[in-house]
């Protein structure tokens, strides 16, 4: 009996990491959206938009149905139970308030002002930039991706370790890889099978 107590939980902290839960709805703005997807990866689940072309391939119902069958699974591995979803907010509202300070530092920061302005001059269609802001493994570390777009796609501009004290301190990265698909509420089909 312990043996298949064991077997049913280790298959079970496996399957959470493939797993997505999908949001429907007005998206939120990109900082939010960030913050979302980082708490869902700390708690091993991928937090996506279903597009407007997935609720029409698949039906609302069917992702809803999809939904409610992976929701029990994640209240239970995250031990919240059916209210993990406003916890995982309440987290996603903390988060928030640490990238945004994150970003206000790196806004300032001497070497983000050149990069992001010598790309406005050099390449005409990069309008906005982006910072993506994601947990590195060390404590207290971030790690900060500046990135932008326009119609051939994404570019990553620079990337910064982001330390969080009592002020965050920037150090420049020579690599500049995002971690994870952008747009971020951007939703392929073939994702998904419901």
């Amino acid at each position: 009996m312990f043996k298949v107590f064991c077997l049913v939980l280790f298959y079970s902290s496996f399957t959470l990491v493939s797993q997505t839960y999908y949001l429907t709805g007005r998206p939120f703005s990109f900082e939010r959206n960030n913050a979302i997807k980082e708490v869902a990866f700390r708690w091993n689940f991928t937090m996506s938009y279903a597009g407007n072309d997935v609720v029409e391939a698949f039906g609302l119902d069917s992702l809803n149905r999809y939904n409610d069958s992976i929701h029990k699974l994640i209240g239970v591995q995250s031990g919240w139970g059916n209210d993990w979803l406003n916890e995982l907010f309440e987290q996603t509202d903390k988060e928030e308030l640490i990238h945004e300070k994150i970003r206000n530092q790196l806004r300032i920061h001497p070497l983000f002002i050149r990069i992001t302005k010598d790309y406005k001059d050099k390449f005409i269609g990069y309008v906005e930039d982006f910072i993506l802001v994601t947990k590195a493994s060390k404590p207290k570390h971030y790690k900060a991706f500046v990135w932008s777009k326009n119609a051939e796609g994404v570019i990553c501009l620079a990337s910064f370790d982001c330390k969080l004290k009592r002020k965050v301190t920037v150090k420049y990265l020579t690599d500049c890889q995002l971690p994870y698909e952008i747009p971020q509420n951007g939703l392929i089909l073939k994702e998904i099978s419901l």
